[in-house]
């Protein structure tokens, strides 16, 4: 068998986008959505406003 691969957390930093990003995650939680959507919508916007060289 292989030996197991470790993962490296990717670099997330959304810079200037942060504020922005922080305002929508209380928005989602205001409305009430899971903790779980809430999670996944806050990380693809992450995703989305860091560096691009950062995302592959």
């Amino acid at each position: 068998m292989g030996t197991a691969r470790t993962r490296r957390p990717k670099d997330l930093r959304a810079g200037t986008f942060q504020p922005a990003i922080d305002s929508f995650t209380l928005h989602l939680n205001a409305e009430g959505k899971s903790p779980k959507t809430v999670r996944t919508y806050a990380e693809a916007a992450q995703w989305f406003a860091a560096k691009p060289s950062n995302r592959v």
